[in-house]
């Protein structure tokens, strides 16, 4: 799968952090809880979101995005794969927490600074 790169990350550190916040934010998740390991089923769905957001959205590596949500390299490639999983067979409570994820980020791209996105491979949708 070829990446978008929406989100210049590498370049801008606090922009992953501030996406992360918003997206926990979006779906009432404490960043704490997601980063402390608690593994019930809407912790782990929601951390399934993130990396597969990050990994497909960013120019973030798989240990990068483990490092920002406290998880190994092969852990966030097995979640970005369930995430796809899920996203193929239309998974109820993961596309639920797919929409408001992606309704945070459009609501807060707006708000990112212009100079982000001069270079040519980064997208601004509106």
């Amino acid at each position: 799968m070829r990446r978008k790169i929406i989100f210049p990350c590498t370049q801008y550190p606090h922009l992953a952090n501030e996406l992360m916040t918003g997206i926990c934010h979006a779906l009432q998740l404490r960043k704490e809880v997601l980063i402390l390991g608690r593994n019930s089923k809407e912790v782990a769905c929601a951390r399934q979101v993130i990396c597969h957001l990050f990994c497909s959205f960013s120019d973030l590596s798989f240990s990068q995005i483990g490092a920002l949500i406290g998880r190994s390299r092969p852990a966030v490639h097995y979640n970005n794969s369930e995430a796809i999983k899920h996203l193929q067979t239309k998974d109820e409570l993961f596309v639920n927490y797919w929409l408001k994820s992606i309704r945070s980020i459009m609501k807060s791209i707006d708000e990112l600074p212009v100079e982000m996105f001069e270079n040519k491979q980064y997208i601004r949708r509106k």
